[in-house]
C-alpha cells in the first residue's frame, strides 16, 4: 500500500457539524491504520480508542457472539454523531443511497485520499427481480442516478479520486461477504438523532467483511437540492 499523498479540505463535502470525532474498536494488538490518522490529522477530527475485542470477533463469519452489543454501540456512536472504525489486521466503500448517505460519501473519500486508492461506489439491485418483473427498469435506472450523482459528486468536490462505479445484481447486503477484495468498506451507520439501529447492509459488513469496515453517521435531508427529488 502506497502512502498517501493528497492533502484535502476539513470538510470535503457534507456539515460535520455534528461530528468531530472517530472511534477505532479492534483487537488489543491490532495498530490503528496510518491512513486513519492522516485522515483524522488532516481534517480535523478526533482519534479516540474504543471497544477492545478479542481476536476471534474479526475473523471472517459470525464466530463472536458478542456482536448484540458491538452493534448496538456502533449504532449509539454513529447516531451520536461519530464515525466508527471496525479495525481488521488487513487493511473502496459501498453507497447505499443519497442524498441521506452523502456523509458516507464524504467519508468514503476522505479515507480513499488518504489511502491513495480507488473508491468503489456499489449499489445493488435484487435479483428477486426477473428480467421481467413489473418495475425492474425502473428499480435499475434508479441504481444508475444513484450512481452517477455520487460520481458527479465526487468528481465535483474530491477531483483527485480515483473512482469507478458498479450496480450488481444482488441485495444490498449480499454485496458484503467474506469474498468481498477491498482495502475498506464504507458503510452508513444510525441515522444522527435517530432510533440507533443499524441497517442490514452494516450489520453484514461489521458481521462479515475481511477488511476494516468505517460506520459513518448518516444526516438525513442535507444537501436536498444537489438531486433529482425522488432520490
Amino acid at each position: 500500500m502506497t502512502p498517501a499523498r493528497t492533502t484535502f479540505a476539513p470538510q470535503p463535502i457534507g456539515t460535520r457539524s455534528r461530528r468531530a470525532r472517530l472511534e477505532v474498536i479492534g483487537a488489543p494488538d491490532t495498530p490503528v491504520p496510518p491512513w486513519a490518522t492522516a485522515w483524522c490529522d488532516q481534517t480535523g477530527i478526533d482519534l479516540l480508542r474504543g471497544l477492545t475485542l478479542p481476536d476471534s470477533a474479526f475473523e471472517p463469519g459470525p464466530r463472536f457472539n458478542g456482536w448484540p452489543q458491538v452493534t448496538a454501540d456502533i449504532a449509539t456512536s454513529t447516531a451520536g454523531g461519530a464515525a466508527v472504525l471496525v479495525n481488521r489486521p488487513t487493511w473502496p466503500g459501498s453507497l447505499e443511497e443519497l442524498p441521506d448517505d452523502i456523509e458516507v460519501l464524504a467519508d468514503a473519500a476522505g479515507c480513499a485520499a488518504a489511502l491513495d486508492e480507488t473508491l468503489l461506489l456499489v449499489h445493488g439491485v435484487p435479483v428477486s427481480f426477473g428480467e421481467r418483473s413489473l418495475g425492474i427498469d425502473a428499480a435499475l435506472a434508479r441504481g444508475r442516478a444513484v450512481l452517477a450523482a455520487g460520481t458527479s459528486l465526487l468528481m465535483e468536490t474530491q477531483p483527485s479520486v480515483r473512482v469507478i462505479s458498479r450496480l450488481l445484481r444482488a441485495h444490498p447486503h449480499e454485496l458484503v461477504t467474506e469474498d468481498i477484495q477491498a482495502d475498506l468498506v464504507v458503510v452508513g451507520g444510525a441515522p444522527v438523532d435517530s432510533s440507533r439501529e443499524l441497517g442490514l447492509v452494516t450489520l453484514s459488513a461489521i458481521q462479515h467483511a475481511p477488511c476494516a469496515i468505517l460506520v459513518t453517521p448518516r444526516v438525513p435531508g442535507i444537501h436536498q437540492s444537489r438531486f433529482p427529488p425522488w432520490l
